[in-house]
């Protein structure tokens, strides 16, 4: 299948849903609980705040993969590359500035770095941001990764690839789609 064929309206569909899907999610309070247990420093976060900065790392993420995943599909048109992009600018409400400001720190993050892990740059700034320790002394003298730093990673990874994988389940729906009409 030409990705010229794809349509940008069925682009556009898709990042209203994965957003709709990130909206409704109710999984931060819990994430931020597990995260105070393992990290005193986040209990000094507001619990709002910790849920607007995560829900903007995660928007950060899904920018990001969304390009990877547009690479990795072969989607060189610039319409289709940008409409996830777009479509979360467009979604900030006037009283969503800060989600707003703190999503586009996060996606220069991303895209400024050297690290091949958006998760890592991402996360990196939020710790430095609320002055969290990335690593610590272990018990045998030798510097390891917090156990906050490490969760925050591993739950942007897991989210990352839950979207890349919900992006090319729709590719591939998409080409069976049109596979099937054209026999």
């Amino acid at each position: 299948m030409q990705m010229s064929e794809w349509e940008q309206s069925d682009f556009k569909a898709l990042s209203e849903s994965l957003l709709q899907e990130l909206s409704q999610d109710k999984e931060a309070p819990i994430f931020l609980e597990k995260l105070k247990k393992t990290d005193e420093g986040f209990k000094k976060i507001d619990d709002g705040i910790f849920i607007l900065e995560w829900t903007a790392m995660r928007l950060a993420y899904m920018a990001m993969s969304w390009q990877s995943s547009c690479d990795m599909n072969q989607i060189k048109d610039k319409g289709i590359r940008n409409t996830f992009f777009k479509t979360a600018m467009n979604s900030f409400s006037s009283g969503s500035v800060p989600l707003a400001t703190a999503f586009s720190v996060y996606v220069h993050a991303a895209e400024k770095s050297e690290v091949e892990s958006p998760c890592l740059a991402v996360t990196g700034v939020f710790f430095e941001k609320y002055n969290l320790p990335m690593t610590r002394q272990s018990e045998f003298d030798h510097k390891e990764v917090h156990p906050g730093f490490y969760e925050m990673i591993s739950a942007g990874e897991g989210f990352r690839a839950w979207f890349e994988n919900k992006f090319d389940d729709f590719v591939f729906a998409a080409m069976a789609k049109k596979t099937k009409d054209e026999n």
